[in-house]
């Protein structure tokens, strides 16, 4: 008995973190079954890196209680954190640029002719290929069909002004039929 004055201060006592060595091993409030837990919190952000985890009666400066921080040196990088386009797992979710707050809406542009279908659409963050930024086309399946076209006799509206066959031969520029 490491102190005989003290009833819970014994060989066989449990270590609890109160500043004494319970169980007279010469060490105090090591391996406590009251510890508490934390991680290393580098970049201030409230969560620690989770290959970091350690206990202590007390929690030094510069540690979380939670975990779950993928990059600990960035202090926008956290499981709370608002995903962005930037190339960045923002939000420690194990996706690059997911939902991101600022992604860009996308028109799917079937015959390539840069002009987008406004029926179909994505946000993303980058264009990816077979879209297009603009909303313009009135045929996607026609890469001949677009805003800048030439308008030409053909039963179809070739420039997407919503007229067919304006200025052609055989158009009726007076309306009467």
């Amino acid at each position: 008995d490491c102190n005989d004055s003290n009833n819970t201060v014994n060989p066989g006592a449990t270590e609890t973190c109160n500043g004494l060595d319970d169980d007279c091993d010469g060490d105090t409030d090591e391996e406590a079954t009251d510890a508490i837990s934390f991680y290393t919190d580098t970049d201030g952000d409230g969560f620690g890196d989770d290959t970091t985890l350690q206990e202590s009666c007390t929690v030094p400066n510069n540690a979380a209680l939670l975990g779950g921080d993928c990059d600990d040196t960035q202090a926008s990088v956290n499981p709370v954190a608002i995903e962005i386009c930037d190339g960045n797992d923002n939000d420690c979710n194990g996706q690059i640029d997911d939902s991101a707050v600022n992604e860009s809406l996308w028109y799917i542009d079937d015959d390539e002719d840069g002009y987008g279908d406004p029926t179909q659409s994505i946000y993303a963050c980058e264009e990816e290929l077979g879209y297009s930024n603009n909303a313009l086309d009135c045929d996607d399946t026609q890469a001949a069909v677009s805003p800048d076209a030439n308008e030409i006799e053909n039963g179809i509206d070739d420039n997407c002004d919503g007229l067919i066959d304006e200025g052609t031969p055989g158009f009726d520029n007076d309306g009467d039929g």
